[in-house]
C-alpha cells in the first residue's frame, strides 16, 4: 500500500531494508553438517536486526522484497540423500555414498556410474532416457539388490522424500534388478534434481509473526511470516518483490512496539536453510498509528480486557 493513499494525520509507513552483512547478531545452526565438505555455517539463516530507534504504535508489517542466493546443496548429509547400499549376486552389502551438492541430470548418471564402477567393477553402468527422464541401472553378467533409502533413520521413516532413491525416482526403498544378463533395474518416476521450489520466512518481534501456518507431514504446523517462491536455478539471485498474489503482511490486534527484527529462513520442512554463509536481504514496511484518537479507538475496540 503506498502512502498516498492512507491518511497521513493517521498513519505514517517506515520502510526499513535489513541486510544480513549489517546484522546485530547471528544464530549459528545447533546441527551441523560437515559431510556436505563445506565450511561452517556462521548463522546467517537466521539473524537479528536492532532498530536504530524503537518503532511506537506498528499497526501493520508487509514485506517488500527479498533478494536472495539459492545456494543450498539438494544432495547432502541434511537432506538424507547421498547414500545407498548395495549387493551384487548375492554378495556382501557395500555402502556407498554420492558427492554433497546440486547436480544437473547428466552429472548425476556420471556420479552414479563412477561410485559404482569404482566398487564393482565396469560391468556396472547408469543411463538416462531424456525422454522419459528415468534412469536405469545395468549389471552386465550379476543380478543386484540396492536400499536406497536414508541412512538417518527420521529421513528414511518419511512418506516422502526418504533417501537419494526418491530422488532418483524409484518408489520403492529396496529394488532387486529383473533379467537374465544383462541384469536392469529402472526408476518408477523421473529423475529430480531442481532444487527447492520455495522457502519459508519467519519474522519475530520478538514473538513470532504468523500470517501463515505451513503444515507439516505429522500434522504439526509451524508459524511463518511469508512463503518465498523460487522463481530461478541453483546458483542464482531470487528476487521476490511481491509480484505474485501471496499475501506478506499482517496486521496486529492491537498496535505494537517495534525494536529487534529477527529473521529466520526455513525450508519445506521447517528446517533453517544450509545457506553457507551467503548473504541475504529483505525490505519491510512498518504501519505507524500516528494520530492519538485513532489509537485510543483501536485500543478500545480490540484491546485486551
Amino acid at each position: 500500500m503506498d502512502q498516498e493513499l492512507l491518511d497521513a494525520s493517521r498513519y505514517q509507513i517506515y520502510s526499513v531494508s535489513l541486510d544480513t552483512r549489517f546484522a546485530d547478531q547471528y544464530y549459528p545452526p545447533s546441527v551441523t553438517y560437515p559431510q556436505d565438505n563445506c565450511s561452517p555455517d556462521t548463522g546467517t539463516a537466521d539473524v537479528m536486526w536492532r532498530m536504530p530507534h524503537t518503532l511506537r504504535n506498528i499497526m501493520r508489517v508487509a514485506l517488500s522484497s527479498v533478494e536472495l542466493p539459492e545456494v543450498e546443496y539438494l544432495f547432502s548429509a541434511k537432506n538424507g540423500n547421498l547414500n545407498f547400499s548395495v549387493s551384487v549376486g548375492g554378495g556382501p552389502i557395500q555402502n556407498l555414498t554420492i558427492e554433497a551438492g546440486n547436480y544437473r541430470s547428466t552429472e548425476m548418471v556420471t556420479e552414479l556410474q563412477a561410485v559404482l564402477q569404482a566398487a564393482f567393477g565396469a560391468a556396472f553402468t547408469v543411463g538416462l532416457d531424456l525422454v522419459s527422464g528415468k534412469l536405469t541401472f545395468t549389471h552386465a553378467t550379476q543380478p543386484f539388490q540396492i536400499w536406497w533409502a536414508s541412512s538417518d533413520p527420521t529421513i528414511a521413516a518419511q512418506r516422502r522424500e526418504w533417501g537419494l532413491g526418491y530422488n532418483l525416482g524409484f518408489r520403492e526403498k529396496v529394488v532387486t534388478s529383473v533379467g537374465s544378463g544383462p541384469y536392469t533395474m529402472t526408476t518408477a518416476s523421473i529423475l529430480r534434481v531442481q532444487p527447492a521450489a520455495y522457502y519459508l520466512l519467519q519474522l519475530l518481534i520478538p514473538e513470532p509473526v504468523e500470517a501463515i501456518s505451513h503444515r507439516l507431514a505429522d500434522g504439526t504446523s509451524i508459524p511463518v511470516f511469508a512463503k518465498l517462491v523460487l522463481r530461478e536455478n541453483w546458483y542464482h539471485l531470487q528476487f521476490d518483490d511481491n509480484s505474485n498474489l501471496l499475501r506478506k503482511e499482517y496486521t496486529f490486534l492491537t498496535p505494537v512496539n517495534v525494536s529487534t527484527v529477527r529473521l529466520r529462513l526455513l525450508d519445506p520442512y521447517g528446517r533453517l536453510v544450509r545457506i553457507f554463509d551467503m548473504d541475504w536481504s529483505v525490505t519491510l514496511e512498518f504501519y505507524e498509528v500516528k494520530n492519538s484518537r485513532t489509537y485510543h479507538a483501536i485500543q478500545q475496540s480490540y484491546g485486551r480486557r
